[in-house]
């Protein structure tokens, strides 16, 4: 029984390998319609692409369904050659092309369709076409948006313009929605002047007009989408007489409508894992690094000033700034960040670091590294600056108590070097100073001295509360001295923290544990922001800085952890 089966199973297997080699879809043929949409009474067109090694001609068949064949043509021969261990091998592409006419409207079925070269047969998978009863009219308009790129990296750029097409003249336009751009970073462009192209489109000609443009950083590996633009326009419908058209005065009629761009999926892919260094900065493309100190040589208790720039199409706004310099004796305070757009592609961040010097020491010069990806090598890239050194120095230097033992010369008052930086008490070298002072030159120094404190002591205490200020407090205040701009707004709206990743702005608020209040008036002032700043229309009047809910916000994001003093 075993053995019957056995060869019941090889006589199936050597069937199915005679039917693969003789009769299965060959991959070597491909068909194509064009155009794709044909309409009845006019020609269309099969093109066959057949690919082989025979130098025979290839017999072609397939049943035309309810079409008429009208005529075959021989497009040609596209010749390959390779070598392959050694030995030549050569592929003919050979185009044959079928003119039809559908005679009605309704599905085609291209059916039973065979290819017969070099004495195999090869089948191709049947072909069901839409045919039309008549061909559809372009559109007078659209909008339409046109991203850089549909597949992208996380962290990666892309340039996102929705275009206006025109085959009508638009008299007006008003922008009804801007679109959201949710999970990800924006930097919107500001179109100063439109420009009008003319451009042909799916076989029309168009005016192309530029509406709105952004820079768009994904922050979450998956899919995303770029919304829509929405429009209202106003525009010439068509042209009739007037009672005066015999003096060739023609009136015009206007209609309003309402239009808006597709939806786009954009796919968003990770950062390969294997072989990440260890000083990736998470940055997609090519950037500049560069550091300085504001000197080399410092005392005890002198503020030390660094500052780092970074430049590059990445999304700065997320990147975070490193450490340049730790030891015992250095005291770190917050480290303020400036973000600028350079072009509408680069950016640049600027990290100012501000650290206090409590001890002698010495930190030498050294090399720091920062690795970026190259999306187009796929491959991480390492960018290497030079560190200057630190030196701080400090104390008080011993006097130099060099003579003659046998002078009995009296011995100079010497005033010791002080390197220190503050008030240093007196030190007084013999019994003498105290006969040469009187009582009210004391009180003097002594008034002086108070004086001082009653200056110096409120100014320290401002200066200990500005650096123990969080982040948060710190870009609260940047952007009242500045005025409400969206990106500034749209940073310390950031900060909140969000369920679930979610990172639309608007989706945050709502989340957050801020008052209905101070929701609506945050997202009243990211859209006044908006339309002030990117989208050209003026006359929008901006919000008022409101104290107390800058308040809350910050209390919210401190409650959750994110912020923490210095």
């Amino acid at each position: 029984m075993k053995l019957k089966i056995g060869d019941y199973m090889k006589s199936i297997l050597i069937l199915f390998f005679i039917l693969y080699s003789s009769l299965g879809l060959a991959e070597i043929v491909s068909l194509e319609v064009a155009p794709n949409r044909p309409v009845v009474g006019e020609t269309f067109q099969l093109i066959f692409k057949i690919s082989t090694s025979d130098s025979e001609d290839p017999y072609i068949s397939f049943d035309r369904g309810t079409a008429d064949v009208i005529g075959k043509s021989n497009r040609g021969v596209s010749i390959n050659t390779r070598i392959i261990n050694g030995k030549f091998s050569t592929t003919r592409t050979l185009t044959y092309v079928y003119e039809l006419v559908a005679t009605r409207q309704g599905p085609l079925r291209i059916s039973n369709i065979k290819v017969e070269i070099g004495g195999k047969e090869y089948k191709v998978k049947s072909k069901t076409i839409n045919i039309l009863r008549e061909a559809v009219r372009a559109k007078d308009f659209f909008l339409q948006a046109e991203p850089s790129k549909t597949e992208v990296y996380l962290g990666q750029g892309i340039d996102v313009r929705y275009y206006l097409y025109t085959k009508v003249p638009i008299v007006s336009q008003e922008v009804k929605a801007f679109p959201k751009l949710g999970r990800f970073i924006k930097r919107f462009h500001m179109i100063n002047r439109e420009v009008t192209t003319t451009v042909e489109y799916m076989g029309e000609i168009y005016k192309k007009v530029l509406k709105y443009s952004a820079r768009v950083y994904p922050e979450k590996v998956g899919k995303a989408y770029i919304d829509p633009l929405k429009l209202r326009v106003q525009y010439s419908d068509s042209t009739r007489n007037s009672p005066f058209g015999a003096f060739g005065l023609r009136m015009r009629q206007y209609k309003t409508r309402s239009i808006q761009s597709k939806k786009i999926e954009i796919k968003i892919i990770p950062i390969p894992t294997e072989g990440v260094p260890k000083d990736f900065t998470g940055l997609i493309g090519d950037h500049d690094f560069e550091f300085s100190l504001n000197k080399k040589k410092y005392l005890v208790n002198e503020v030390v000033e660094g500052r780092l720039e970074v430049s590059g199409p990445g999304a700065l706004e997320n990147y975070a700034a490193p450490k340049v310099f730790t030891h015992p004796n250095l005291e770190a305070f917050d480290t303020k960040a400036e973000f600028s757009e350079l072009s509408k592609v680069l950016g640049k961040k600027v990290f100012d670091y501000t650290f206090l010097a409590r001890d002698n020491f010495l930190i030498p010069e050294r090399e720091m590294s920062f690795s970026i990806f190259d999306p187009n090598s796929k491959s991480f890239v390492t960018k290497r600056i030079q560190l200057p050194s630190l030196e701080v120095q400090g104390g008080i230097v011993k006097p130099n108590t060099g003579g003659n033992a046998g002078e009995n010369k009296p011995q100079e008052q010497k005033i010791l070097s002080i390197k220190t930086v503050g008030l240093v008490a007196p030190t007084f070298i013999s019994d003498s100073f105290f006969k040469r002072i009187n009582i009210f030159r004391i009180l003097n120094y002594i008034l002086g001295i108070l004086a001082l404190l009653l200056v110096f002591v409120p100014l320290g205490k401002k200066v200990k509360e500005s650096f123990e200020k969080t982040e948060i407090e710190h870009e609260i205040q940047t952007l009242k001295k500045s005025g409400f701009s969206y990106h500034g707004l749209y940073t310390v709206l950031s900060k909140l923290p969000s369920e679930n990743e979610e990172f639309d702005i608007y989706k945050k608020l709502e989340q957050s544990s801020l008052s209905k209040e101070a929701q609506d008036y945050f997202k009243a002032s990211l859209e006044s922001c908006e339309k002030e700043d990117f989208s050209g229309i003026n006359g929008t009047q901006k919000k008022k800085f409101q104290n107390r809910f800058f308040g809350e916000l910050a209390k919210a994001v401190k409650e959750n952890g994110i912020e923490k003093n210095i």
